[in-house]
């Protein structure tokens, strides 16, 4: 019974520390880069953020309740090369994501097309790996980073080239 108590408050603990973290970083965020920006760059990192939590929350659970966690790590140390293979495409995704929004290709609130009119809509969020679009019929398209080959943003304010 103890060690049931001990996990919800370690899950309660972490749903606590993650809304922190969240403030926290929209406050970094806001104070370096401009408001767009914020609410993608927040979303990303606590997405990031998110899948660490839950990892750690899982193992500390598991350890709680008197599950080997050292042979479990010790497998999945085995398992790391099968593990990294299967992981190349969320790799190349959040690699590919960090480069679009450091770049300031697209943010959330624009009005893109993506992959020459395969795609269009507004960015309603930029995940870790997925950007979703809410499309001109209120469809929801989820296209995961790697796969963007172009992006044509019709929001963004370029300024002409003077004479």
């Amino acid at each position: 019974m103890i060690r049931v108590t001990f996990v919800i408050l370690l899950v309660v603990a972490a749903k606590l520390l993650l809304r922190l973290i969240r403030y926290e970083l929209v406050l970094l965020i806001r104070s370096r880069f401009g408001d767009q920006r914020t609410a993608t760059l927040a979303d990303m990192l606590q997405s990031l953020v998110r899948y660490v939590v839950v990892f750690i929350v899982i193992l500390s659970s598991l350890s709680i309740i008197g599950v080997p966690t050292a042979h479990l790590l010790a497998g999945l140390g085995i398992g790391g090369f099968a593990l990294a293979l299967g992981a190349q495409n969320l790799v190349r995704d959040m690699i590919s994501g960090v480069s679009i929004l450091m770049e300031n290709i697209m943010a959330v609130g624009d009005y893109v097309i993506i992959n020459s009119s395969a795609v269009r809509g507004v960015v309603i969020e930029m995940g870790a790996r997925v950007v979703k679009l809410r499309g001109d019929e209120d469809e929801l398209h989820q296209i995961a980073y790697s796969s963007i080959a172009n992006v044509t943003n019709l929001s963004a304010k370029i300024p002409k080239a003077e004479k």
